[in-house]
């Protein structure tokens, strides 16, 4: 028989049942609604970074499209020159396992001389500017036997102004002055700074307006990143690394072992 406390003790039950129902019903949804903010959230974060990005592209693209206007709209002579450049062929070069892309680089030396020495360099490396005299003796010594290239390899993460240096080399080598601007900054590898490498510009009388837009908007980065990832599926590890006619050579070495592989090759091209 049911008594009327018994009653009053079931209602209870029921109610404590159902408020702990209701409580576990609250704790779910705002687990839920979190779950739905947090995912907003992300969304939205996601959404900013991939507009940064394609704003950063937009930019770059644009640029691009104004220094490539301004090249394009000094004179008659430099149209036809740049229209020239446009056509020129791929210049692909392959030693054995080892592929170079050549093309628009200017050598030192005899354009036509058997031996080809690729050089993989940083402008702040010091072992790079170390070797450079030993480089300049071979030129002469073996002087129309031996032509070299200069690939950029910047070292960025202990060379902090080698990114940009390598690209003002690049700006400089469009208006015919590469390698003398090339000895200016193995010459003042202390003074890598954006303003010092406009002024050597301007010391080898190169236009002004062009080399720095250039160098301010980063149109060769793209460039020096090419050669970068191009040395490395070559197996460059580190600067200088030289290539003679596909035999590998790191280091800051001395004349002795330039000079073995060149007469070494220089026989083998005689027989």
């Amino acid at each position: 028989m049911e008594s009327g406390i018994d009653k009053m003790n079931e209602h209870k039950d029921e109610g404590g049942k159902t408020g702990k129902f209701g409580a576990n019903i609250s704790l779910i949804l705002f687990f839920i609604f979190g779950i739905a903010i947090v995912g907003t959230l992300y969304m939205n974060y996601d959404l900013s970074k991939k507009v940064s990005s394609l704003s950063s592209e937009i930019t770059a693209l644009k640029n691009e499209t104004t220094y490539l206007k301004n090249s394009l709209t000094t004179s008659p002579i430099d149209l036809n020159k740049k229209i020239n450049d446009s056509n020129v062929s791929s210049k692909l070069v392959m030693f054995g396992n080892y592929t170079f892309d050549l093309t628009g680089l200017e050598p030192r030396g005899n354009p036509d001389a058997p031996i080809t020495i690729i050089e993989y360099s940083d402008f702040q490396c010091p072992f790079c500017s170390k070797v450079q005299p030993t480089i300049e003796q071979i030129l002469k010594d073996y002087d129309g036997k031996v032509k070299i290239y200069y690939e950029q390899f910047p070292l960025t993460q202990i060379h902090p102004n080698a990114q940009k240096a390598a690209e003002a080399s690049l700006l400089a080598a469009e208006q015919g002055k590469f390698w003398e601007y090339h000895d200016i900054l193995f010459k003042n590898q202390d003074k890598l700074d954006v303003k010092y490498l406009k002024e050597y510009a301007s010391q080898l009388g190169l236009d002004a307006e062009k080399f720095n837009y250039g160098l301010d908007s980063g149109i060769k980065a793209q460039t020096v990143n090419k050669n970068l990832q191009e040395g490395i599926k070559n197996g460059v590890q580190g600067t200088p690394t030289f290539f003679i006619n596909g035999h590998i050579l790191t280091g800051a070495q001395p004349y002795s072992v330039f000079k073995q592989i060149i007469d070494s090759e220089l026989n083998r091209l005689e027989q």
